[in-house]
């Protein structure tokens, strides 16, 4: 689930949280999955203009996740509605660097009963990746976290294995990262298990999939709601989890992050993210570059003056702010918010959300690329060509001059939703932005519907 505040702002998007069994299809229609595909090399090679992924498509595929992969290709999971005959399954599929398919989609679950929902990835070096996502009912209790490896070709390294521990009432939102040896780590919100409503927690395991300890708890505040954590691992083994905190700042919703080491030890308290205390501060995101530098981003309530806006602050490898933070978006009307963030090795990221109206129609899915010294490289753009109602949630990755973004669309296949893709190289976010804005290949511009006014 997400928080109370976090689930009326995306109630306000006419976008909502599937809890139960049942398939829950917004008023609005069908949505697709799309990606923007980068890592690739020559422009004369990339695939212009969206494509789309999925080849199952009855029923909705959302919420995509996506990471890079080596040879600079990638591979992207999502959600299927009723693929595995009940409720939402998860499945993937790997694409070479052109953007070119490298072989079918695949299910990553094999439990099928009830919902398994709200995937993440993450891949290590050797092209191996860990696939994370909550499922319903099969830890005996409610909504569980499990997990399963992968090889470089997408061939499973064992069955779904369970990763939390504490079992009682529901256990949600993963997030995955991997290090360069293959060992992985998963955090998540749990149902008062800290004695109050939701708090944080982790576990790390090793290459091989195995344990490495117990599953530990990492906020300290537990009043009221710690949830929607994401995380970055940094060299030496080191990571930080990020999460949304309820009073954590003393003033509504606020971003908190800590910094931990091996066996899940923290290097230190919790600190805030957010300098802006005023009205609430969701949807955090995090990455991370080679030396461990770590950018964070989330969403602020009225601080751009117009409802919710994209922000970011940089850290250090040892969390000490590098800078004030800094508004993300340079377009303000209505909102502006669930960002996700892709850094580079050397320290360049991207920072992706969605955005009311933007583009002509509902939702549309915007980005800023920035130097690692956070100034920014041109100006904002928009990823989306299909501008017909909503798209929307966007997730990021990328590589040495690369990039990755995945997000919904609207009604585009006309059954469900489904999942596209299309390539950028970082560099050439910097200067066309008018190119970017209106890309090349585009096959239509609707006009579509709006969001509903929240006055």
């Amino acid at each position: 689930m997400e928080s109370a505040r976090t689930e009326q702002v995306l109630e306000d998007f006419v976008i909502r949280p599937v809890r139960s069994f049942s398939l829950v299809r917004s008023a609005l229609g069908v949505l697709h999955l799309v990606a923007l595909l980068a890592c690739v090399g020559a422009a004369d090679a990339r695939i212009e203009g969206e494509f789309q992924l999925n080849t199952w498509v009855a029923g909705d595929q959302e919420r995509p996740a996506v990471a890079s992969h080596p040879a600079e290709g990638w591979v992207a999971v999502w959600q299927s509605g009723e693929q595995d005959g009940d409720c939402y399954g998860v499945y993937g599929r790997l694409f070479a660097p052109e953007g070119e398919p490298d072989g079918e989609e695949f299910r990553v679950n094999v439990d099928t009963i009830g919902c398994q929902m709200f995937p993440r990835i993450d891949s290590d070096p050797t092209g191996r990746f860990v696939v994370v996502w909550q499922s319903w009912g099969q830890d005996g209790s409610g909504y569980g976290i499990f997990g399963r490896r992968f090889d470089d070709e997408g061939t499973p390294l064992g069955p779904p294995f369970q990763i939390n521990i504490w079992t009682a009432g529901n256990q949600e939102r993963p997030a995955v990262a991997t290090q360069s040896d293959g060992s992985f780590l998963v955090v998540w919100q749990s149902s008062a298990q800290d004695g109050s409503s939701y708090g944080v927690y982790g576990q790390e395991f090793d290459e091989e999939g195995n344990p490495t300890g117990e599953e530990f708890g990492v906020n300290v505040e537990t009043e009221g709601w710690q949830g929607n954590p994401d995380l970055a691992i940094g060299p030496a083994g080191t990571w930080v989890v990020v999460w949304e905190s309820e009073n954590g700042d003393g003033n509504g919703f606020g971003i908190l992050a800590r910094r931990f080491g091996a066996a899940g030890i923290p290097l230190g308290p919790e600190i805030a993210v957010n300098e802006h205390l005023i009205n609430d501060q969701i949807l955090p995101a995090a990455g991370v570059d080679s030396q461990g530098n770590l950018i964070v981003v989330w969403s602020s309530e009225d601080q751009d003056g117009h409802r919710f806006g994209v922000y970011a602050r940089r850290f250090s490898s040892e969390l000490v702010p590098l800078g004030e933070e800094f508004q993300v978006n340079t377009y303000t009307y209505k909102d502006q918010m669930g960002p996700s963030v892709a850094v580079t090795p050397d320290g360049q990221f991207a920072v992706l959300w969605m955005s009311s109206f933007q583009d002509g129609s509902g939702l549309g899915v915007f980005g800023q690329v920035y130097l690692a010294n956070g100034q920014p490289l041109g100006s904002e753009f928009q990823v989306n060509e299909y501008t017909d109602l909503y798209q929307s949630f966007p997730r990021a990755a990328c590589d040495t001059g690369c990039l990755v973004i995945v997000w919904q669309s609207d009604v585009q296949d006309g059954d469900g939703y489904g999942i596209w893709a299309r390539a950028y190289q970082m560099a050439e976010l910097g200067g066309d932005s008018e190119r970017i804005a209106r890309p090349h290949g585009a096959q239509h511009a609707g006009t579509g519907s709006n969001l509903p006014a929240k006055e």
